[in-house]
C-alpha cells in the first residue's frame, strides 16, 4: 500500500469535564469522515462516551491518560500519525513527548491564567474564538508556540435541517451536559436538587408538560416533588440530542459554550439555567452582554456574587471551580437555602422563558458574521525578544486533517495583537 492510500491513524481524548468535549470531538470526528479515510482510536474520555454515535470511532484504547507511561504504551501499539486532544493539556503534553504529534482544541482560551496547566508546545494548537481575551489569558496566548484562531466549533449539519413550529408545540427540552467536575464527587446531585424542580415548575406554569432532560442523569436516581411533569431522562449520543435541540419548543440548558453555539448555528434560543463551573458563567455572560440579559438565569447573589467568582478565577480555574461547587453543595444540603434558592431560580427562568419564546428572538448575534472583528494576541513568533519563539514545521501528514467544522468559513492565522476587553 502506498503512502498516499494508507488511511490516517488518529488518536483522540478529551478531558473528562463535563460533556462539552466529547461534543467538541463528535462534530469535528463527523467531517473528518466525510471527507478523510482514517482509523480512529480513542482513549479516556470516560465520562464523554456516552455522547459519540455509532461509527466515529474504530476503536477505544484502554489507558490512563493521566499516566504518560501508559499513553507512551498505546502509541507504541497504535503507532498513530497525530492525536486529535479537546482541553486535555497533561494528554497533550504527554503524548508530544512519546512522539505523537498533536492538534490541540481548546475551546475556552479566555479561562486560562498563569496558575493553569496550558500545552504551549503541541504541533497545532487551535484556540476557538468568542469572548475576548482578558488580560492573562491574553498573556497566556501570545505564549502559544504554534497558535490558530479558529471560528466556533458546531456540526456541519446543524442548523440545515428547519423545524416547524407545529412540530415543536409543546415539546420542551432541558439539558444539564455531563455534571461532572474533578471536585464533584461521585454521585453529587446538587445540582439538579437545585434546578431541575425550579426548571420543571416555570415549564408547567407555561402549559408544557412534554419534557426531555439529557445529560448524564440517571432516571432511577432522580427524586422530583409530586405534581411535577414526569421527564424522559437520559443521556443521548450528540446526532440525537442535536436532534432533540432542533424540535424542541422551548430550551433550557446549562450555559455550556459547545450548546450554545449550537443553538446560535440553529438560529435558536434558550432560557440559560444557572452555571455549574466557572466557563458556564462566563458563557453566560457572553449571551447576556451580545444577546439579552434575560435569557440568563444565575445564581442568587446572596448565594454566588460575581465579585468573588472573580477573585476565585484570578487564582486560576481549578481554584474557582472547587469553591463553586463547594457552594453548590453546601446550599442543596440546606433545606432552608435549597428552597430560597429554588423560588428565586423558578421566577428567573418563567421570565426566561417569556424572553427566549418572543419572535424573532435568537443567539444569532453569537455567530462570526455578527459579532465582527476582535482584537487576538499575535502569534509567539511575532512576539518581542524573551517571548516563546519556537515554531518547529508543522508536519506534512497533519495537512491530511480537515479544518474543524465552523459556523463561518476556515481557521484564520492569530490576528496582531492589542488591547482585548474583559468579559463583561
Amino acid at each position: 500500500m502506498s503512502a498516499a492510500d494508507r488511511r490516517l491513524r488518529i488518536l483522540v481524548v478529551g478531558v473528562d469535564f463535563g460533556w462539552g468535549s466529547a461534543g467538541k470531538l463528535s462534530s469535528i470526528l463527523s467531517a473528518l469522515r466525510a471527507g478523510t479515510p482514517a482509523e480512529i482510536t480513542g482513549i479516556g474520555t470516560r465520562l464523554g462516551r456516552p455522547v459519540f454515535g455509532e461509527g466515529l470511532l474504530n476503536s477505544w484504547e484502554e489507558c490512563d491518560v493521566g499516566d504518560p507511561a501508559d499513553i507512551r504504551r498505546v502509541v507504541r501499539a497504535v503507532r498513530p500519525d497525530v492525536a486529535l486532544v479537546v482541553l486535555d493539556p497533561h494528554a497533550a503534553t504527554a503524548l508530544e513527548a512519546a512522539g505523537c504529534p498533536v492538534v490541540y482544541v481548546d475551546s475556552l482560551p479566555f479561562l486560562w491564567t498563569s496558575h493553569d496547566p496550558v500545552p504551549f508546545d503541541v504541533s497545532v494548537y487551535c484556540a476557538q474564538r468568542t469572548l475576548p481575551l482578558p488580560g492573562p489569558a491574553a498573556q497566556v496566548m501570545a505564549s502559544v508556540a504554534n497558535l490558530r484562531w479558529v471560528e466556533p466549533i458546531v456540526g456541519r449539519a446543524v442548523g440545515r435541517e428547519h423545524v416547524g413550529a407545529d412540530a415543536r408545540r409543546g415539546h420542551a427540552l432541558i439539558n444539564v451536559g455531563g455534571l461532572h467536575s474533578p471536585f464533584s464527587g461521585p454521585g453529587d446531585s446538587s445540582y439538579l436538587d437545585l434546578v431541575l424542580s425550579a426548571a420543571l415548575t416555570a415549564l408547567a406554569s407555561s402549559g408544557i408538560t412534554d419534557v426531555v432532560i439529557t445529560g448524564n442523569v440517571d432516571a432511577a436516581a432522580l427524586s422530583l416533588p409530586e405534581g411535577l411533569p414526569r421527564p424522559v431522562v437520559g443521556p443521548q449520543p450528540h446526532h440525537r440530542f442535536l436532534t432533540l435541540l432542533e424540535s424542541a419548543e422551548v430550551v433550557l440548558t446549562s450555559p455550556g459554550l459547545t450548546t450554545i453555539l449550537e443553538l446560535a448555528a440553529m438560529g435558536r434560543t434558550a432560557a440559560l439555567l444557572p452555571p455549574q463551573n466557572l466557563s458556564q458563567v462566563l458563557n453566560a455572560e457572553l449571551v447576556a452582554a451580545r444577546c439579552d440579559p434575560s435569557f440568563v438565569v444565575g445564581w442568587p447573589q446572596w448565594m454566588l456574587a460575581r465579585d468573588t467568582v472573580a477573585r476565585w478565577h484570578a487564582r486560576g480555574e481549578d481554584h474557582a471551580v472547587e469553591r463553586i461547587q463547594s457552594r453548590i453543595t453546601g446550599v442543596a444540603r440546606s433545606p432552608v437555602d435549597r428552597a430560597r434558592a429554588g423560588r428565586a431560580i423558578t421566577d428567573g427562568l418563567r421570565k426566561a422563558l417569556s424572553a427566549s419564546a418572543a419572535p424573532g428572538r435568537s443567539f444569532s448575534a453569537l455567530t462570526p458574521k455578527a459579532t465582527g472583528p476582535t482584537r487576538w494576541p499575535r502569534r509567539s513568533s511575532d512576539s518581542p525578544a524573551g517571548a516563546r519563539s519556537r515554531r518547529p514545521p508543522e508536519p506534512a501528514h497533519l495537512n491530511g486533517l480537515p479544518e474543524p467544522a465552523c459556523l463561518n468559513g476556515p481557521s484564520e492565522p492569530a490576528r496582531p495583537n492589542g488591547p482585548s476587553g474583559r468579559p463583561t
